[in-house]
């Protein structure tokens, strides 16, 4: 599908892989490490990040160190 709307490979890459976690957890596929793009990776970083540091459904907002360690 994504072909027909015409997007880049990195955007389609960024859009497979975004539920993908670093240690091969995360769907749609078994890729993990470095075998994961690396467009993907940062975004995955960045929607990380953003998504515990901010006023959302999840049980508590994180602060900036917080959020790194738990990152780490």
């Amino acid at each position: 599908m994504a072909g027909h709307l015409k997007l880049s490979q990195t955007l389609i890459n960024i859009i497979r892989h975004h539920h993908k976690r670093y240690d091969g957890k995360g769907y749609p596929s078994r890729i993990r490490g470095k075998d994961i793009p690396l467009e993907t990776r940062i975004v995955s970083i960045a929607d990380v990040y953003d998504a515990v540091t901010s006023d959302r459904q999840y049980p508590r907002r994180y602060s900036e160190v917080d959020a790194l360690a738990l990152m780490k």
